[in-house]
């Protein structure tokens, strides 16, 4: 895109992530960098706000200056009933976690997928033809569930959640929207019966809330509990770090961790790229990875 354009269309306005309990948000911090960087006068908000109102805050965002947003937990899928069009990438997930907004219509993207891929890429090698863990059924557990089974050609997925309805969902969705040749077995465990699974799985996942906002203080793994021998921790938690279950994993003997910081930057990214049509500065992506203590 021309550097006239973006900055005309681009440079000013409002962008922002939406979701609830989410104050701790460490958006705001990745794309008012890269707005300092690139001399734009752009600006990044949280919407932290009840479920009621989102689809007031969705109709403001048709006619105010506002470019795009991301979404976050717990809209990521309450809010596709009030967007006008999906792209594939959030059609095929079921769960939208970036809007954009073209002159007035609202369209939903999916970009977590392209986060999860970036953040488990140098596991590849040990992920094919093994078997994962996802803790958690909502738009983040559907978000690894596709890219898991799509890019690293996973055997088996389990899903351990507190609403069977939501995981039996999400198994059905993925069996029915992934090509036949692609499609792991799935099965659904209840949260506090997931010890068999998690002793076989190669990739444990906490695509919960768990250990952020308020949820600080709750208990994610049960006492007693063991990781397969060489197994993956990978928490899209981000902060604080190291997270609650990136600590626990680590108590547990695990030494491949990774927490949700490389996949924030790299689906937010996407959803830059989405909004403007170019992607990061190369040197801001790198300081921003290499951020040890955050904000």
């Amino acid at each position: 895109m021309p550097r006239s354009s973006a900055q005309g269309r681009f440079s000013t306005g409002a962008y922002g992530v939406v979701g609830h309990d989410i104050v701790y948000s460490l958006s705001p911090y990745i794309f008012r960098t890269v707005f300092k960087a690139l001399g734009w006068r752009a600006d990044y908000a949280i919407f932290d706000i009840e479920k009621g109102e989102l689809p007031s805050l969705l109709d403001a965002m048709r006619t105010a200056p506002i470019r795009g947003l991301n979404i976050t937990k717990p809209y990521k899928q309450t809010v596709i009933s009030h967007l006008d069009r999906l792209d594939d990438s959030a059609r095929v997930v079921g769960a939208v976690n970036t809007v954009v907004n073209v002159r007035g219509r609202l369209i939903g993207y999916n970009t977590d997928v392209e986060g999860v891929v970036a953040a488990l890429s140098r596991y590849g090698a040990r992920l094919r033809g093994k078997d994962a863990l996802i803790l958690g059924a909502g738009g983040g557990a559907r978000a690894v569930a596709f890219a898991l089974l799509k890019h690293f050609g996973v055997r088996g997925i389990t899903i351990a959640a507190r609403r069977p309805v939501q995981a039996r969902q999400l198994i059905h969705d993925v069996q029915d929207c992934m090509p036949p040749a692609r499609v792991a077995s799935a099965a659904f465990r209840p949260v506090a019966d997931f010890s068999e699974a998690l002793a076989r799985a190669t990739l444990v996942v906490n695509a919960t809330p768990i250990g952020s906002g308020t949820k600080k203080e709750e208990r994610l793994l049960p006492k007693g509990v063991q990781f397969h021998s060489g197994a993956i921790a990978f928490d899209l938690v981000y902060r604080p770090r190291p997270t609650l279950f990136c600590r626990a994993a680590e108590d547990l003997g695990i030494r491949s961790i990774i927490d949700g910081w490389p996949m924030l930057i790299a689906q937010a990214e996407a959803a830059f790229r989405l909004w403007t049509g170019r992607g990061f500065p190369p040197n801001v992506r790198r300081q921003l990875l290499n951020t040890r203590q955050l904000p």
